[in-house]
């Protein structure tokens, strides 16, 4: 997800931002959160294809309010078939 092209997608009707990390490289959280504070829009993160992957110190899935895992025999993390699971921070959630 390229930060600059991002901002131009932003309108009225956008509630959230999901950047989807591929081939164990992460998106600029660093920017894109920003963006995110800035418009006040949530980040979901896509961790699918990079599980472990690290930004600047911290781990995939940790940058937005929740991060997304699927699991397959194909991908980064395989399993007996399709699976999946979520990661976030807020107890509540």
């Amino acid at each position: 997800m390229c930060p600059a092209e991002l901002k131009k997608a932003i309108n009225r009707k956008t509630k959230a931002i999901i950047p989807v990390h591929l081939y164990g490289q992460m998106c600029e959280m660093d920017k894109i959160m920003k963006i995110a504070k800035k418009y006040k829009l949530k980040v979901i993160e896509d961790c699918a294809q990079s599980f472990g992957a690290k930004f600047k110190k911290n781990f995939v899935g940790t940058f937005g309010e929740v991060g997304c895992f699927s699991l397959h025999p194909l991908k980064s993390l395989g399993a007996a078939g399709d699976g999946g699971f979520i990661v976030n921070k807020n107890r509540n959630l």
